[in-house]
């Protein structure tokens, strides 16, 4: 029988482990490359998309108590995904607004190392502060919802508001009015065709165009759903006690059978963080990197044999051959004596006078011969052409 809301929940979950796996590549790249803004975005849309892929896949067809640990933790991620990747947007919309500055200036090391540490406390310290506070509106330990899993529970009091609804709309606010002044400021360098005085290994203009379509799409949703909470929620008088109750219990909630727009929200972050830069061309580069070193240790590396020189058979003049002339000119190079050290290779050359002389009898003709080896640590000539030149003519 055909069922809308498990294929639906398969789409959704297949999607979120897709994405997921082409937003951890440009993540690990920027992280590596100190791009902090940027990795931040992609550590908060990965480990969404990862944490809803899990908890649809596990709890797709209903809603039972099989792992508490991991709902405690990723009930939490989900409930501080909005505002860590709305901060993130924020301080790329800043960083951007700094480069496109005209009080702009080079950064060195060391502020670029503050400036990371300032983005990574901001987008990821900020919104994981924000769970202790959670146990204060919290009535139970976590809720549990078919085909979606594990969802943090609340109820509206001062503190939810405080504490988590309000920073989603505020940052959003502020990371509106930064990528409208870059948008300006973009306009204006393009109507000049001029380069910003702050370089980056990052475009900037692609950066700008994520800043701005994220922002525009996540900022309206949080304060559509922040308008939505105060409108239609029940709210209940602050009282830890009450509240804190039940707070062992689990929350079953049965009414949600799909996957609801909020909950696509990591996937449309993800989306948009692979249309700028998965496929960019500074990626296309490391994957060919990547393809071809991968290439050439599993299929040419195994095949490489070492290369052994072969020794020369013929004892001629080779082409590397070393050879050694004593050259006596008052005796008209007579025979010198063989040294008896060990020799490599041993080469026999006849001279012969420029007065034909014929030999006696018994006697043979190549009587006077010069005696040459072959050493490695004794070089005089390296060619069988350069034995002519070290004999001297005879007027």
């Amino acid at each position: 029988m055909y069922d809308s809301t498990y294929w639906g929940t398969t789409l959704f979950f297949t999607s979120c482990y897709l994405s997921a796996g082409l937003a951890i590549i440009p993540t690990v790249w920027f992280i590596f490359h100190g791009q902090s803004a940027a990795a931040s975005l992609g550590v908060w849309v990965t480990v969404a998309d990862l944490v809803h892929a899990i908890n649809s896949t596990v709890w797709r067809k209903d809603a039972i108590d099989r792992s508490p640990i991991w709902c405690d933790i990723s009930s939490q991620i989900i409930l501080i995904y909005s505002t860590g990747s709305i901060c993130s947007c924020l301080c790329i919309a800043k960083f951007l607004a700094f480069a496109l500055s005209p009080s702009s200036r080079n950064i060195s090391h060391e502020d670029r190392r503050r400036i990371n540490i300032r983005n990574y406390v901001f987008s990821l310290g900020f919104p994981i502060a924000m769970i202790p506070f959670h146990f204060l509106y919290s009535p139970t330990r976590f809720g549990l919802v078919r085909t979606m899993g594990c969802e943090a529970s609340y109820v509206l009091s001062w503190p939810t508001f405080f504490f988590f609804i309000i920073w989603s709309p505020i940052f959003g606010t502020i990371a509106c009015g930064y990528t409208a002044y870059v948008g300006y400021k973009l306009f204006q360098w393009k109507c000049r065709n001029a380069s910003p005085k702050n370089s980056t290994k990052l475009p900037v203009l692609r950066l700008a165009w994520l800043c701005i379509t994220y922002t525009t799409a996540a900022v309206p949703l949080s304060i559509y759903y922040m308008i939505d909470t105060i409108v239609r929620g029940n709210y209940s008088h602050f009282s830890v006690k009450k509240i804190r109750a039940n707070s062992t219990g689990i929350e079953y909630e049965a009414d949600k059978l799909k996957p609801t727009f909020y909950d696509a929200m990591p996937l449309m972050g993800s989306g948009i963080y692979i249309v700028f830069f998965t496929f960019s061309a500074e990626l296309r580069n490391v994957y060919k990197q990547c393809f071809w070193k991968t290439f050439n240790f599993l299929f040419k590396n195994p095949f490489k044999t070492k290369h052994i020189p072969e020794e020369a058979e013929n004892r001629g003049f080779g082409k590397h051959t070393q050879i050694h002339v004593d050259v006596d000119y008052d005796t008209e190079m007579m025979e010198m004596q063989a040294k008896a050290e060990s020799r490599q290779s041993s080469t026999t050359v006849p001279i012969a006078s420029k007065t034909s002389v014929s030999p006696p009898p018994h006697t043979s003709m190549f009587e006077n011969i010069r005696s040459s080896k072959t050493s490695s640590d004794q070089t005089f000539c390296s060619s069988p052409n350069a034995m002519t030149q070290l004999i001297p003519k005879m007027n």
